[in-house]
């Protein structure tokens, strides 16, 4: 146990000697070191696990103690997560819901989806370009199709305008022609009654002048 244990603190010797002053028994650091410089070395003991940053080995057991192990994480997932945006040719702009806890997997969705939502658009556009010339000679050709529909209800509609107007004419015609004999009959009705009525009045008188004759030859 003590052979790995001094194994693995002669491996981070070279680190922590160098920027923290750990003695070789790492038991205390100085208030001489940089905190840069202890952020730095422990940021390099991150490593990507299931789309995150996590320290991994001695050297973060070490220097954990002494840095803000949280900002340092989140930093690496921040840069982690620019050069996945720009690996993708996307812009960082369009990312900016990205935090610090987005797991690199996700945002390689996120993007991915973003990808193909912009090639259907894309696609949709071109189909969209594409279509617009032969929707412009079906629009055209609706509209031929509508206006000659719409001359020949107008013709249909003069003609059986006109054919009402004929019909109405020879109803007209007729009424007239009715009134007419009716004027007609009646002219003859009246001269037939004229006719009887002088028949009778000569008849009277012709009756009336052969008594008178009668009745003088008896007092003669």
């Amino acid at each position: 146990m003590y052979g790995a244990l001094g194994s693995l603190l002669l491996k981070a010797a070279p680190h922590v000697a160098l920027y923290s002053g750990i003695g070789a028994a790492g038991l205390g650091i100085t208030n001489k070191i940089d905190e840069n410089i202890l952020k730095d070395v422990y940021r390099e003991t991150l490593e990507k696990d299931g789309g995150v940053f996590k320290p991994k080995g001695f050297t973060s057991l070490i220097l954990k103690p002494f840095v803000n192990e949280q900002e340092v994480i989140d930093s690496r997932q921040t840069q982690a997560l620019n050069e996945l945006i720009v690996a993708n040719n996307e812009n960082p702009d369009d990312y900016k819901h990205f935090t610090p806890q987005t797991s690199l997997t996700v945002a390689q969705g996120n993007i991915l989806g973003n990808q193909r939502k912009r090639e259907k658009a894309e696609e949709a556009a071109k189909l969209e370009k594409a279509m617009e010339i032969p929707r412009r000679q079906m629009t055209l050709a609706e509209s031929n199709q509508a206006a000659a529909n719409l001359l020949a209800q107008q013709q249909l509609g003069l003609a059986q305008q006109t054919r009402a107007d004929q019909m109405r004419m020879r109803a007209d015609d007729l009424k007239l022609e009715r009134e007419r004999l009716a004027r007609e009959d009646q002219r003859y009705n009246d001269r037939l009654e004229r006719d009887e009525r002088r028949d009778r009045e000569k008849a009277f008188i012709a009756l009336m002048g052969g008594g008178l004759d009668a009745l003088g030859a008896a007092f003669a």
